[in-house]
C-alpha cells in the first residue's frame, strides 16, 4: 500500500480460524499504527470490533443510530440491546463461574 488515508475491512475476520484471525487483527491494528491511516471496520462481531477501533458506529435498518467512543450508556434500544448482548456473552452460561467448563477457553 502506498500511504493510503483510509482502510476499509469488510467482516475481516469472517470465516477464518481462531489462530489466523487473532494474526489478521494484529496485523491490521500494527499497519494503521505504523501508517497512520484510518480504517473503517465493517462487522458483526463486537470483539473484533473492540479491538480494533477506538470509535463505534452502529447502523440500525440503514439508519445510523449510535456514534461514540465506546458502547457505554447507549440511549437506543436497539445499541442497548447490543451492548447487554455482549456482557451477556461475556459473562457465559447462566451460574457459571470462573474455571466451570466453558468459561476458561477449555
Amino acid at each position: 500500500m502506498l500511504g493510503p488515508r483510509l482502510l476499509i475491512a469488510d467482516e475481516p475476520t469472517s470465516g477464518v480460524d481462531v489462530m489466523s484471525r487473532v494474526a489478521v487483527l494484529d496485523l491490521l491494528r500494527d499497519l494503521q499504527s505504523r501508517g497512520g491511516f484510518s480504517a473503517l471496520v465493517v462487522s458483526h462481531d463486537l470483539a473484533v470490533v473492540e479491538r480494533l477501533t477506538d470509535r463505534l458506529a452502529v447502523m440500525h435498518r440503514g439508519t445510523l443510530v449510535f456514534v461514540d467512543d465506546v458502547l457505554r450508556d447507549p440511549t437506543h434500544p436497539y445499541v442497548r440491546d447490543l451492548a447487554e448482548s455482549r456482557t451477556a456473552a461475556d459473562r457465559g452460561p447462566a451460574g457459571a463461574g470462573p474455571g466451570d467448563a466453558g468459561t476458561d477457553g477449555r
